[in-house]
């Protein structure tokens, strides 16, 4: 659990940081009148140090790219300099550097633990949001980063309560296209706070298969992969999980009523678009997202994998089992509500729309092959969302 690594983390800072403190305020007083020939192997070995200290924090603790190891990296430069003859306050700027890493590794932001966190960016979704919202809460996610897109009306008024209560993260989020630069802002923001972030839209229903929760499957299948004994060096740094794309039911208007009681169809397993995944990851392992928002890159050494431990390159994985996780993707839901999307416009790309004729045709043409399947997995949920709803 994220909180008992951070407990880890302190007791790590309390055993090394002090003194490199304490180091560093006896060069500060000691040094600016000793020969620079004399101190030159002092200097070297306590770089070394820092350098240790930090790899460390990398390491063990995942804070690739945290601001704690950037003014680590800065206390080196001021060693170099120093060494360089290039100012004496460079020793004194140091104690004080290292002594504010020790107050913020012990900030607030390390305080906030979520097990698992979902990061949505969504327009106009006022009609399933809440929805959405409380299904994610019953199968077990901690919190919620809501980037609001230009929503007209705001939805904000929607998510007060959840916003009050902790439960929601809501970020006024302005401008086209800008699904991966909401996603690449909350790896950088909130990637301390949450020990697994997944990244879906306000469409995407990420469903436990096999147990009730979703961390309960995000263990298995993280435990499962660390205990095979074939495996490359390499470590999982997220789970890539595979749509089952839902279809029409044959609704041409909006219907009354929850979404995942209304839509029950989907296509078979094998449909083309269930190729797609989107990402759950460590958000400490995570680079970017680039290009394409359905997976990330990471830091070297580590790569999505699928529920059985396949290593998943990008957006698609065409073996998918779906046994443990899946992604109800419900696409198309009513006729009405197909083109209503097209005209609203996606965060992750220009589209060309056409007239409305055009798009029922579009529609109808995919319609058959995506509802071919009847599937209840979902209906366990309807009596207590709708009560939540």
């Amino acid at each position: 659990m994220l909180k008992e690594k951070y407990k880890e983390l302190r007791k790590f800072k309390e055993e090394n940081l002090k003194s490199l403190i304490n180091i560093a305020s006896v060069m500060a007083d000691k040094y600016p009148d000793t020969p620079d020939d004399l101190i030159a192997g002092d200097l070297g070995q306590y770089q070394q140090a820092l350098i240790t200290f930090g790899e460390k924090l990398e390491k063990e603790f995942a804070l690739y790219d945290s601001p704690y190891i950037k003014t680590l990296e800065g206390c080196c430069e001021d060693l170099f300099n120093y060494s360089e003859g290039k100012g004496k306050e460079y020793l004194s700027e140091l104690k004080e550097k290292l002594i504010l890493i020790d107050k913020e590794l012990d900030d607030d932001n390390l305080n906030k633990s979520y097990y698992t966190s979902i990061v949505l960016i969504a327009k106009d979704e006022d009609r399933y949001i809440r929805e959405w919202l409380e299904y994610h809460r019953m199968v077990g996610i901690d919190h919620f980063y809501i980037y609001d897109n230009e929503s007209q009306p705001s939805f904000k008024r929607i998510l007060e309560k959840y916003i009050d209560s902790g439960l929601v993260t809501y970020i006024d989020y302005p401008g086209k296209l800008m699904q991966m630069n909401a996603y690449n802002h909350a790896l950088k923001h909130f990637k301390f706070e949450t020990e697994y972030m997944a990244f879906i839209d306000a469409d995407e229903f990420l469903v436990p298969v096999k147990f009730k929760t979703i961390p309960e499957e995000i263990d298995f299948i993280i435990s499962h992969y660390s205990k095979r004994k074939f495996k490359v060096d390499w470590q999982p740094g997220g789970i890539a999980v595979n749509w089952r794309w839902y279809g029409s039911s044959y609704h041409r208007e909006k219907q009354d009523g929850l979404l995942i009681e209304n839509y029950t169809y989907r296509a078979e397993d094998d449909y083309d678009q269930n190729a797609h995944v989107k990402t759950i990851c460590n958000p400490r392992l995570a680079i970017a997202f680039e290009g394409h928002p359905h997976s990330c890159t990471y830091q070297k050494g580590y790569f999505n994998i699928s529920e059985m431990g396949s290593y998943v390159p990008g957006a698609f994985f065409y073996d998918s089992t779906c046994s443990h996780l899946r992604i109800n993707h419900y696409h198309m839901k009513s006729e009405e509500e197909f083109i209503e999307k097209w005209h609203r416009g996606w965060p992750d790309r220009v589209r060309t729309f056409d007239d409305d004729e055009q798009l029922r045709r579009d529609f109808r043409s995919e319609e058959a092959e995506c509802n071919k399947v009847k599937d209840d997995i979902m209906e366990k949920y309807v009596d207590e969302l709708r009560e939540r709803v």
